[in-house]
């Protein structure tokens, strides 16, 4: 492994990394005119799910999508994108709740599973700006604030708008000082896609509502004077204008406060549309799997055109599927025409490439998202699986936060994660949460242990082992 590559990791299931590499290497260029080439998609037995893609690359597109963002025509024609995208996705999200998936023809179902994954495409084709602009947008923006204070930074960098996870939250919470059956039933098929992720589908159900609802009560700590998403918005605005009309900025440094506006909040649209594509997908792949003799999971290791073989009464390689089970690995150079495959052996020969050793690494430095300062455990934690181990005050680690981590990060004390920007989730969260967070470490999952004491200084952008 002769050039250097960046990790995003997580668990994941591998139609995930599949799909969305046609998306980073294809349907990115054509909306931007520009795009990554190479990556690789690592995913493992226990369902880890690694991504590599070239440092050269990500700053290269990372500065070319800076010089699109200068351009406000430009971010606005991104906004209204992802809002007809939004709209798209609901519309199908609505035509999958309203039929019986069991009572349909085989060749509506595959209809189905091929509509979700090219909207899952598609999210990804206008998203993917995200992890190449993420990795050169905060020097760019620390660069043109270095006369600022720390907390004026965070300030100018925060996303004006309310996460959709707390969104749901408000709601949930409204239902509950007003409760009525009807209420939550149709608060849960609004957000019945709210636990899928990376992992694939996962219903979440009534009981899973009233469960949460129950604790929401009994927690005195919530903002109810947050709890209009476009009262959040305008007190976030205004915080920024207080803070403006104390500084003498130039054009430039307005055009990135309006960047971070415009496109800050489009990181967390991803997501959820990610999510929502995920379940009404799986849902289909879900059908596919009970009439071809297959479960879920077993479907999950091969990509949408692997799996129309099935609709014509065709069966997949039981060694294939074995072997995939073990270790699978995706290769993409899309200047050498390169999307390759590989399974069992040969993936754990690729995977084996692109280890690297941390061993005797006690500190990790990455960018203050929210400030704090704290004393906790260590918990390093990617999936659902890992979930038993957090508890509340631990230090949650991780390679970028996501959705179906929130039950987690409500738990901890502080944040640190390998991947992420200015404007990512896990600085939108922590800021409304209020808690420390330490953003782009790059190892921070590889150097810190489950159980290790540390010290979070996120000020200074630095966690330390105790």
């Amino acid at each position: 492994m002769k050039q250097k590559w960046d990790l995003d990791e997580a668990k994941g299931v591998f139609w995930i990394g599949i799909e969305a590499a046609y998306a980073l290497t294809q349907g990115m260029k054509e909306f931007y005119g520009f795009s990554l080439t190479q990556n690789v998609v690592i995913g493992t037995k226990d369902n880890q799910l690694r991504w590599y893609t070239l440092i050269s690359e990500l700053e290269s597109i990372g500065k070319r999508c800076f010089l699109k963002f200068k351009q406000e025509d430009f971010r606005r024609k991104l906004i209204i994108s992802f809002a007809e995208l939004g709209k798209e996705i609901s519309s199908f999200a609505h035509h999958v709740q309203s039929i019986r998936m069991e009572k349909i023809n085989p060749e509506e179902v595959f209809a189905i599973l091929e509509k979700g994954i090219m909207l899952y495409r598609k999210n990804f084709s206008l998203g993917f700006f995200a992890e190449p602009f993420d990795y050169v947008f905060p020097k760019i923006f620390a660069d043109a604030f270095k006369d600022c204070t720390r907390q004026e930074l965070l300030d100018f960098s925060a996303v004006p708008m309310m996460s959709f996870l707390k969104k749901e939250m408000h709601e949930l919470l409204d239902i509950a000082h007003d409760y009525s059956d009807s209420g939550l039933s149709g608060h849960q098929k609004r957000y019945e896609w709210i636990l899928s992720g990376h992992m694939g589908k996962k219903e979440a159900s009534l009981s899973y509502f009233k469960a949460r609802m129950k604790s929401l009560k009994e927690d005195k700590t919530l903002q109810k004077e947050d709890a209009d998403p476009k009262e959040y918005t305008k007190k976030a605005l205004a915080a920024k204008a207080d803070v403006m009309n104390n500084h003498p900025f130039t054009l430039y440094q307005k055009t990135l406060i309006d960047i971070v506006n415009d496109i800050g909040p489009l990181h967390d649209v991803r997501k959820e549309l990610f999510m929502k594509c995920v379940y009404y997908s799986d849902c289909a792949r879900e059908e596919i799997g009970k009439r071809c003799g297959y479960s879920l999971s077993e479907l999950h290791l091969f990509e949408y055109k692997e799996l129309l073989r099935l609709r014509g009464g065709g069966r997949l390689v039981a060694t294939e599927i074995a072997a995939r089970s073990e270790c699978n690995a995706l290769v993409v150079d899309s200047k050498k025409g390169i999307f390759s495959i590989y399974s069992g052996s040969k993936a754990k020969k690729i995977a084996k490439e692109f280890e690297v050793d941390y061993s005797g690494v006690k500190e990790v430095k990455g960018l203050c998202a929210s400030p704090g300062t704290v004393k906790g455990i260590v918990k390093v934690i990617f999936g659902e699986m890992e979930f038993h181990k957090m508890k509340k005050g631990d230090v949650l680690v991780t390679g970028m936060t996501r959705p179906e981590l929130m039950p987690m990060i409500a738990k901890a004390s502080a944040i640190i994660t390998d991947e992420g920007g200015l404007t990512c989730h896990a600085a939108v969260v922590a800021r409304e949460l209020r808690i420390p967070c330490i953003i782009g470490t790059v190892c921070g999952t590889k150097v810190l242990k489950d159980n290790d004491l540390v010290e979070v200084l996120a000020d200074s952008g630095i966690v330390r082992k105790i």
